[in-house]
């Protein structure tokens, strides 16, 4: 093999290194049925909380509403049981009547005489004037029937016997009050 040339092959080669996987991170996977399951548990734990708290709520309501009507029963009670007691204290008799006297017995020529020696009984807030009264009039007869509690104001109901220019007149008047230990103010005088 003489004439044939020879052939030189280079079976050099250049080894190729693997390349390495690129580690990617595994997602969490999750089955959907095994999330369905936990949304659905999640879901009636807080449609029961809820109606725990709904029944709470509900309960509390209801005593709430008790707690009212018998308030309201007791304090119904306590007016009954109060009203027409007088429980007669002397310094409410005593300042009372001096009221009474003092405003139910006027002179025309004496107006502002009349309102100078009435205007102490009264609270501050009620105003007089000396045309209250326009006809001479002198309290001959004061009886204190009772004194009344009603929506928690005092209230004394007298029977008068009033002399008006020569006629008399009987009438029953209410005079409510209020009384802050010693202290008593007329508030008003029906």
């Amino acid at each position: 093999m003489r004439g044939l040339p020879k052939l030189k092959v280079n079976f050099e080669y250049e080894k190729k290194q693997k390349a390495k996987a690129v580690k990617i991170p595994k997602a969490h996977v999750y089955n959907l049925s095994k999330v369905r399951k936990i949304v659905v548990g999640l879901l009636i734990i807080l449609v029961l909380y809820f109606a725990y708290v709904l029944v709470l709520a509900n309960s509390v309501a209801i005593k709430n509403r008790e707690l009212r009507h018998n308030i309201t029963n007791l304090t119904t009670r306590l007016d009954k049981a109060s009203a027409g007691t007088t429980s007669y204290n002397p310094i409410v008799g005593q300042y009372l009547a001096n009221f009474v006297t003092a405003y139910y017995t006027f002179d025309k020529t004496k107006s502002d005489a009349w309102l100078d020696k009435v205007t102490p009984y009264f609270a501050k807030n009620v105003t007089l004037s000396s045309s209250t009264n326009t006809e001479n009039m002198k309290l001959l007869q004061a009886k204190l029937n009772g004194i009344f509690t009603v929506d928690s104001i005092k209230t004394a109901q007298y029977n008068l016997t009033i002399d008006n220019d020569g006629k008399q007149n009987a009438i029953i008047v209410n005079v409510p009050y209020t009384q802050d230990n010693d202290k008593l103010t007329v508030i008003g005088c029906s």
